[in-house]
């Protein structure tokens, strides 16, 4: 809906470079900023009812709390304004630039408070008591990397869900990606606000739903390892599957691109391309591997973990610790999102003093070493690339 707007606006001079240096994003449509703007221009009524202050704008979080709270509070944290294209990295503020840009009031806009901490009460609700303490909010994949743990620069996690989101904490420093980035902020906690570089592929696990809904493959998505553990992988040729479904993210940033099967045969059956799909994800995700171990250089990424429902795959974790070169670690918690808003809330409540203190409630349950050899990966990495050039219209 708003990509054209988004096109319009590359091509303003510095547009797109103000936008990385003040938000740390790319001109892309996947971001609130043209969203709100194209809502105010086309619903009507909208934008006098913005200006008598009957109508306001915020991300999921905003309207959980504000409707928890029995409309009080209306507020998000550092982590999700960090995505909306109307943030300052560096002051943790709306930037009254963009907001012009987009012709958004500030005023409409929620409150931006720490990611730790009390954040409002819940107040006539009646499935639950009033003055229960609403205490940590966070950004999905943010707080997936805080429930992993991922405290310190080049610790890092990728989730495996709708999509695949892998992010490395950078510490207190503002690193700009640049290998086709984002940088976002990870959180605030205690005063102390940590950033971090993400990689957002737009679909993973809903590629295994496209072969379930779709094309009717499989009749559940816990089937896709076994029938892909069916082909052999010298049986796999050319056959590559990129799934940009909906689109390309990084490192990327095509929103027109399609989804496409490449290299089919005669011989070409259903555990073919089970397999070539699980790969497609694990190659989507390899691009972004290799961006962020080259943002992060000279330090590189220190640790690498899983989660998400996904990385119950074997096949899938394993490919992608041999695509990476490196160990991965899967802890026995997948679902590190719910996880680390709890931790955060733990903490703004003081059932731990610090973050520190969380380190030993996080449990290995199995490490995937690589073990493919060089020439395998590169053969992979050159058909992935090919694909891509594929599918690319920018």
């Amino acid at each position: 809906r708003t990509a054209d707007r988004c096109d319009e606006l590359k091509k303003q001079p510095g547009f797109e470079e103000m936008v990385k240096k003040t938000t740390g994003l790319v001109v892309d449509p996947y971001f609130s900023s043209t969203k709100i703007e194209w809502l105010l221009k086309n619903t009507k009524g909208l934008s006098a009812r913005v200006q008598n202050g009957d109508a306001v704008f915020g991300t999921i979080d905003t309207f959980l709390l504000h409707r928890l709270s029995g409309g009080v509070t209306l507020a998000t944290d550092v982590s999700n304004a960090s995505r909306t294209m109307l943030m300052d990295l560096k002051t943790l503020k709306w930037s009254e630039e963009l907001c012009r840009t987009f012709g958004i009031t500030p005023a409409s806009l929620p409150q931006i408070m720490p990611s730790s901490g009390v954040f409002g009460h819940t107040k006539g609700l009646g499935f639950l008591p009033d003055d229960i303490p609403v205490a940590g909010i966070l950004g999905d994949q943010q707080a997936a990397l805080f429930g992993q743990l991922c405290l310190e620069p080049g610790e890092a996690k990728c989730t495996y869900g709708t999509g695949a989101f892998l992010m490395c904490n950078t510490g207190e420093d503002i690193v700009y990606s640049k290998h086709g980035l984002v940088t976002t902020v990870a959180w605030t906690i205690q005063g102390k606000t940590s950033y971090a570089l993400e990689g957002s592929a737009f679909v993973a696990g809903a590629a295994v739903q496209f072969l379930r809904d779709n094309l009717g493959l499989i009749h559940s998505a816990s089937e896709i390892e076994g029938l892909a553990l069916q082909a052999k992988e010298e049986e796999m040729g050319d056959l590559v599957f990129v799934p940009s479904l909906t689109g390309l993210g990084a490192p990327y940033w095509d929103p027109r691109a399609t989804g496409m099967l490449y290299g089919l045969t005669r011989g070409t059956k259903k555990q073919h391309i089970a397999r070539a799909t699980l790969e497609g994800i694990a190659l989507q995700n390899d691009a972004l591997f290799t961006a962020i171990a080259e943002d992060c250089k000279p330090e590189g990424i220190k640790t690498i973990r899983v989660d998400g429902g996904a990385s119950a795959s074997n096949f899938l974790v394993q490919l992608q610790a041999d695509l990476a070169g490196v160990a991965i670690q899967r802890p026995r918690i997948l679902d590190t999102t719910a996880l680390g808003s709890g931790l955060a809330a733990g903490l703004a409540v003081g059932l731990w003093k610090t973050p520190e203190e969380l380190r030993g409630s996080w449990k290995l349950e199995r490490e995937f070493k690589p073990r493919m050899a060089e020439s395998q990966r590169e053969f992979l990495r050159k058909k992935w690339a090919r694909g891509v050039r594929q599918v690319q219209t920018q």
